[in-house]
């Protein structure tokens, strides 16, 4: 999949930090890339006359790549214009593994002995590489002695979840 957006709005805000009441216009960009893929395979076997197996395997991968660009333009209350760019890179990376098995024997007419397994697997990767920038007017670069936003901000997200079970039946 890959598809395109974009979006623009404008209004005010009050941000003291940059000298009290803006005007705000801003664009918006994102130009996603997503690739899917997933696996199942699954089996079921009369083992005997008394025996039944099974199991399932699915596997789902992912990518999500976007790359996101935003462009704010700020008309402060002494009549002066900045520019504020972003450029965001987040590529995020999924990959998940669902798994079941069973046993179920027949021991006579009346009793069965059943085991069910179940496991899941779940990984996500989620960095993030954002690149901002303050420009004038005349879209010179502002140098700031005061580092109250960062040029490159990173951030990283991961989360693994592993989760098995065992159910056992005797009646």
């Amino acid at each position: 999949d890959h598809s395109y957006m974009t979006w623009a709005g404008y209004g005010t805000q009050d941000v003291p930090i940059l000298g009290g009441d803006l005007d705000v216009d801003f664009t918006f960009e994102n130009d996603p890339k997503i690739q899917n893929h997933n696996l199942l395979v699954g089996i079921d076997h009369n083992w005997n006359s008394r025996t039944d197996i099974g199991a399932t395997l699915n596997l789902l991968r992912s990518s999500d790549q976007a790359n996101i660009f935003s462009e704010t333009k700020y008309l402060t209350h002494l009549d002066s214009l900045i520019h504020f760019q972003v450029n965001s890179l987040n590529h995020s990376k999924w990959n998940n593994l669902l798994s079941s098995a069973y046993l179920e024997h027949r021991l006579n007419e009346n009793s069965r002995l059943n085991l069910y397994i179940d496991y899941l697997h779940f990984d996500n990767q989620n960095p993030t590489l954002a690149d901002q920038q303050f420009f004038d007017e005349n879209k010179n670069l502002i140098q700031r002695e005061e580092e109250l936003f960062a040029n490159e901000v990173r951030s990283f997200s991961e989360t693994a979840i592993n989760i098995g079970v065992a159910k056992f039946d005797f009646y």
